[in-house]
């Protein structure tokens, strides 16, 4: 696999602190976990070349290793996601505003947005939303090029190895006072410490990883205003649970109730494994 060495992607830092590195999915040593020592943002250096990554989504290498990994019906899980993303939403957008979701993926949230557009790389992905009769085009931010009221990445961003081109290029799409809407993992996420853990969360696919702080910092680099920030846990106690006893994802029955005390608490203690945030372009003449 072609790969490449980069510096801090956002502050261009060259000093960095190693976190730890691995091997999966590379032959011979894999790439490392580092954080800038300027900026703090945790980032993949060295990462796989564009066009290996071009290779890997049109692969559809992503959905194969959750496949391989979650305990849930993988589609059954993009489904409930689609259903909170939708209801969540709506509380900070108007009605009938146009949307374009960046990297839809196998998500089905431009089937059940009105006004929405998809766009996605990766070819099967695409393929397989036509042929849902969603309204999905194959290419990237940089070939799009109409005006919308707002845009949506859900669990993009951390795929971007220039993320600073890339919000800037969806900001240039916004209509003035549109709305940047951003949805990534936490890297202080309550589980990031165990080991067993971190070879799952740390994968090649995620090349930039986020806290509230290094995302806000960011996005406030690239002139958006950050309006609304809301603490998200994707995964329950029963999932925590077996990361802790067995070193792998898993579900327990009958511990409904504790699974939503325990997501307060981690939301409360910003130990929670998902960050959304709203973001609003202002008006260039004020």
């Amino acid at each position: 696999m072609d790969i490449i060495y980069r510096n801090c992607p956002i502050c261009v830092g060259k000093s960095k602190n190693i976190i730890t590195q691995f091997t999966r999915e590379f032959p011979g040593s894999g790439p490392m976990v580092v954080s800038c020592s300027r900026c703090n943002l945790t980032y993949l250096s060295p990462v796989p070349t564009d066009k290996e990554y071009e290779k890997f989504y049109n692969n559809d290498r992503q959905r194969k290793f959750m496949e391989n990994v979650i305990v849930e019906d993988y589609d059954g899980k993009v489904f409930d996601n689609d259903t909170r993303r939708v209801k969540l939403i709506k509380q900070y957008i108007d009605p009938g505003c146009s949307i374009l979701d960046v990297g839809t993926g196998n998500s089905n949230f431009v089937g059940l947005m009105e006004n929405a557009v998809g766009i996605d790389v990766s070819a099967p992905r695409v393929e397989a939303a036509i042929k849902s009769g969603r309204n999905v085009v194959n290419c990237n931010i940089f070939d799009w090029d109409k005006k919308v009221d707002v845009v949506t990445m859900f669990h993009v961003l951390e795929h971007i190895t220039n993320p600073i081109d890339f919000v800037l290029r969806a900001k240039s799409i916004l209509n003035d006072g549109g709305k940047l809407i951003i949805e990534v993992p936490n890297l202080n996420d309550a589980l990031v410490g165990l080991n067993k853990y971190k070879d799952f969360y740390y994968q090649v696919a995620h090349c930039t990883y986020f806290t509230p702080s290094t995302l806000r910092a960011f996005l406030e680099l690239c002139g958006l205003c950050v309006v609304n920030e809301v603490r998200l846990q994707r995964y329950s106690l029963d999932n925590h649970l077996h990361w802790l006893f067995r070193g792998r994802a898993g579900k327990f029955n009958n511990i409904g109730i504790f699974n939503q005390i325990y997501s307060q608490i981690l939301k409360v203690i910003k130990k929670h494994d998902t960050i959304f945030v709203v973001c609003k372009k202002e008006n260039i003449n004020g």
